[in-house]
């Protein structure tokens, strides 16, 4: 998921991946309840990474692009064992934020936050679960052809001339 700052806007990159759960009658076997709901749990998914990242990060919904990829748990491994073994569900979240918009306090809420989330959505995670927030330069990072560097400083030169 790529959230971008000042302009308000966002692309979309690879970025939640989702292992569900495992049939418990069969070990190796999706569970088809999952399976059978997979659109409604990527919707659910993307919801919660979108409200909880406008929530503790202040990021525009709006703007937030998210991707959910779901991946076999027989081809995810964690500590070595596949998840499909461990009948565990996992994630791997990956979200870009402008460097400096957000606290180590609000980036550690933010994990936590989205853990609590997942593992009501998902079921029991494994404790290798993922989310990395990258903090890029404003100067190496935008879109629409602009980086939010630049985005920044024309939206203060605005609130400037509007002031004068």
């Amino acid at each position: 998921m790529y959230q971008n700052e000042g302009g308000r806007s966002s692309f979309p990159e690879d970025a939640a991946q989702i292992s569900p759960r495992r049939s418990e009658e069969n070990d190796h076997a999706p569970d088809h309840r999952v399976l059978h709901h997979l659109p409604v749990l990527k919707a659910e998914i993307a919801s919660a990474v979108s409200e909880l990242t406008a929530k503790i990060l202040h990021k525009d919904p709006k703007v937030t692009a998210i991707i959910v990829k779901p991946v076999d748990a027989g081809d995810w491994f964690a500590g070595g064992t596949s998840l499909a073994e461990q009948k565990l569900a996992s994630y791997w979240i990956d979200i870009h934020v402008s460097e400096g918009t957000n606290t180590k306090d609000e980036k550690a809420a933010y994990l936590a936050a989205m853990f609590k989330r997942m593992a009501e959505i998902l079921g029991p995670l494994h404790p290798e679960t993922y989310l990395h927030v990258d903090e890029v330069k404003g100067d190496a990072y935008g879109f629409g052809g602009l980086t939010q560097e630049r985005r920044y400083i024309a939206g203060k030169l605005e609130a400037s001339l509007q002031a004068a």
